[in-house]
């Protein structure tokens, strides 16, 4: 009886396979998201009390909330707090629409564990999420300006 069963498993496990293959090739070559996605150029200021930020990471995600989806943008401000978005793909801009923007320190002072440290930090940590990002809409030929 267990040699009838094994081999029914046997038989059966090359058309799993011819059922499973097409599904994983569709799957490859559709990707996520939009591939050829239209991007607006955008460049900004940040500042923080008024003062540019230099030296922060700057992670435009599209809100997908807001039904907008594509790639994510990203960049560095300069010592005086000016960006220009560049998307993961390598393409200058960012999707136009709604996007959760969030902030990374990059200059943040990072002590060893258990050392204090030796000045706070400018961006509220709830900053550097998803969850506790600003929100803001990009569209074409509007400088952003963000304050924090």
């Amino acid at each position: 009886m267990r040699n009838s069963a094994f081999a029914a498993t046997r038989l059966t496990l090359p058309y799993a396979w011819a059922a499973f293959l097409p599904c994983l090739l569709l799957i490859c070559c559709l990707g996520c998201g939009k591939q050829d996605a239209e991007l607006v150029p955008v460049t900004g200021t940040l500042t923080i009390k008024g003062q540019p930020a230099g030296g922060i990471m700057l992670r435009f995600m599209p809100d997908a909330v807001e039904n907008n989806d594509g790639p994510s943008s990203s960049a560095i401000t300069d010592e005086n707090g000016q960006f220009t978005l560049k998307c993961d793909d390598g393409r200058d801009g960012a999707v136009p629409g709604n996007h959760v923007v969030t902030f990374v320190d990059m200059e943040e002072d990072r002590p060893a564990q258990g050392e204090t440290s030796t000045k706070p930090p400018r961006i509220d940590s709830i900053l550097t999420t998803a969850a506790g990002g600003k929100r803001l809409t990009i569209a074409a030929g509007q400088p952003v300006k963000l304050e924090l």
